[in-house]
């Protein structure tokens, strides 16, 4: 994992199955170190990175079922957007909270790790929020959720 090395075990963020808003903020006020720390906070950012992929899988799906009007969107297009989209995405995420560490942290590894740690969640919320919220309205027009809406509910 890129950001375990880079924060002493901050890891790629995380899911759960409520809203993004709900995503617990992690406490870890009770770790020592820099090590304890980044266990803590990849702990939480493993559970967001589970949301995150599990939303963006549902979106996928929902292209790849297809319009449920033939008149309606060219999924193919959209679904190739989206992924280019999420690549950048990541992409920036990473270089965001690298330069917010090194320009927020206080020159300790404490520091660094709360301020990537902090980022990471902060943008991952974020895109999961407004990824469930393209889930939301792309279901009105996707086959996969023509039968029944429990084929597009995050996993």
């Amino acid at each position: 994992m890129k950001h375990f090395a880079m924060v002493a075990a901050v890891g790629i963020i995380a899911w759960s199955h409520v809203q993004a808003e709900d995503l617990p903020w992690p406490k870890c006020d009770g770790a020592v170190g820099a090590t304890q720390l980044g266990r803590c906070l990849n702990d939480a950012l493993e559970a967001a990175d589970k949301r995150l992929n599990a939303t963006y899988g549902l979106v996928l799906k929902m292209f790849d079922a297809g319009a449920a009007d033939p008149m309606g969107a060219f999924f193919y297009d959209e679904k190739k957007n989206l992924v280019a989209a999420e690549r950048a995405w990541v992409r920036f995420r990473d270089a965001q909270c690298a330069a917010e560490a090194g320009m927020l942290s206080q020159a300790s590894a404490s520091g660094t790790v709360v301020a990537t740690g902090d980022c990471l969640m902060k943008m991952t919320r974020e895109r999961i929020a407004y990824l469930e919220q393209a889930a939301s309205s792309i279901k009105l027009n996707s086959k996969l959720c023509e039968k029944t809406a429990s084929a597009c509910q995050i996993e």
